[in-house]
């Protein structure tokens, strides 16, 4: 038996509840993380008012990788990911949460985390 991506079967149900139940008011997204939304949740969240306005990002932290490159190239990705979200809907909110303060963590990783939030607005 074929299994399938629980981030696939979540993209479809949006996108099928808003087409099946015209009379919900009001459906609201989770976490999701930029490589969970394809172009079908795209546009639902850019045409859809029934959509709410905010979006929870899975972020956790700014340096999440032992290498480097990596994680510039997933900071670069959620900076891009949040820039394209708001010319999709000006008005949507982003929130995240961030680990701040654990062991390892080196006051580098700690600014690299405040620059992420503030170069994704």
């Amino acid at each position: 038996m074929a299994r399938t991506c629980p981030a696939r079967e979540a993209r479809h149900a949006v996108k099928q509840i808003l087409k099946h139940v015209p009379e919900l008011e009001r459906l609201r997204l989770s976490s999701i993380d930029s490589v969970e939304a394809d172009r079908d949740l795209l546009d639902a969240l850019a045409g859809d008012r029934r959509l709410m306005p905010h979006l929870h990002l899975s972020l956790q932290a700014a340096t999440i990788s032992f290498q480097a490159h990596e994680a510039a190239h997933c900071r670069q990705d959620a900076i891009a990911f949040c820039a394209m979200l708001r010319r999709l809907r000006p008005t949507l909110v982003l929130g995240a949460d961030l680990i701040a303060g654990f062991p390892t963590e080196t006051e580098e990783m700690f600014q690299n985390s405040l620059d992420l939030v503030e170069r994704a607005d």
